[in-house]
Parts: structure tokens; sequence; C-alpha cells
């Protein structure tokens, strides 16, 4: 039993700890590669450049929510994937910290609650795990359209004309390959989860089933 409490502590806080990575992957989703490819969206430049010169246009809409580029202007969308794996996010690290609330990262016998909660959590972490790949995957397919050739060329002579304005253009996949990799690692967080209540479970059924069987052997002793 020792050794299944310290394996269940160590395996709560990695979960806490993943938890706030999903975060702060989260936030960081726009940064670099798509901060790059939205700044050379629809409405940004003047002249021939204001109708989606690259393509960027649709992967802006799914990550920021955004609606059509209408008469100069973005029109208000929905709930951007951005947005929503922020807020799924969040829950996460709540549902994890609830954890230490009702001790089951520590308690060494289990009640309904602390079945419940870990359950819970279990459930969640594989939810969240198959929206982010979902939506990580979905934004990569629209990366993939953007036409990077056409970044660089606008890019190279924008810079060599002195001209500002386009940041430098960047095809680079790892945001994406990072968050294959979190979420990859949730998944089997949520595993290890269900095999860790498992073990209790049948620990406790054991301890169960021998003091009983002591208690028996006393009684007839008596």
């Amino acid at each position: 039993m020792k050794i299944q409490i310290k394996f269940q502590k160590i395996l709560f806080l990695v979960t806490l700890v993943l938890a706030a990575i999903t975060l702060v992957y989260g936030f960081s989703y726009c940064t670099g590669t798509l901060t790059y490819a939205f700044n050379a969206r629809s409405g940004r430049f003047a002249g021939s450049f204001r109708n989606d010169p690259i393509g960027a246009d649709e992967a802006y809409k799914f990550v920021m929510g955004a609606g059509d580029y209408v008469a100069g202007q973005w029109n208000e969308g929905g709930v951007g994937f951005n947005d929503l794996l922020v807020v799924i996010c969040v829950v996460f690290v709540v549902i994890c910290a609830l954890q230490y609330f009702f001790a089951t990262n520590s308690r060494r016998n289990y009640y309904i609650t602390n079945y419940i909660s870990v359950g819970i959590l279990i459930v969640y972490a594989i939810v969240v795990a198959a929206i982010a790949f979902w939506g990580i995957s979905h934004t990569e397919a629209l990366f993939n359209q953007i036409d990077f050739e056409r970044y660089k060329s606008v890019y190279d002579n924008v810079v060599q004309n002195g001209g500002t304005g386009w940041q430098y253009y960047s095809d680079s996949h790892a945001i994406f390959q990072i968050g294959y990799a979190i979420f990859a690692l949730v998944l089997v967080d949520a595993i290890l989860l269900t095999l860790n209540t498992v073990w209790k479970y049948l620990l406790m059924k054991g301890e169960k089933a021998l003091l009983n069987n002591n208690t028996k052997l006393t009684e007839g002793v008596a």
C-alpha cells in the first residue's frame, strides 16, 4: 500500500503540472508562426494586399473566432479555437486542484467522493486531449494552405524597398508538434490515473477481505 500511495502522490502532482502546461500552451498558441501568418491577413495592408494575399484568412477565422472580412472590417464570429483551448485548460487546472481538496492525491482509503472526483478528472482529461487534437490538426491543415512563397516574395519586396509592416515569415510547424506531444501526454496521464484507481480499489478490496478473515479467526478462537 505504501508504494501505491507514493506513486499516487507523484502521479497527481504530475497531472497538476501537466494541466498547467496545457494552459501555458493555450496562452502561447498564437505566437511565433501563427502571429506571422495572421499579420498578413485581409485588412492588415493596403491596396492589392487586402484580399488575403497568402491565404491566411481561414486559419485566422478558425483560431481567433472572427467572421468574414467585409467592407473593410472583420465581422464578429463565434468562439475561436484559441479561446476554447484556454477555457478548457483553465477548467482542467481547477479539476486537478480539486483532487487536493478531496485528498484524492494522498488518501489511503478512497471514499465514493474520491472515486467520483478522479473519475471526472480522467474523463475530462480525455475530452481535453480530444478537443486539442481536433483543433490543432484543423489549424495545421488550414496553415498548410497558406502560400508562404507568396509571403516570402512580398516580404522581400517590402524590405528591399525600405518598407515596414510585414513581420518575418515562418512556416514552422513547431507549435503544432509541441501541442500533439503535450496532449498525448495528457492521454497517457489519463490512462495512468485509471490504472492507479483500479490498483487502489484492488488493494482496498484485498485489505478488507484480509481484515474480515482475521476477524472470523479471532471470533473462532474466542
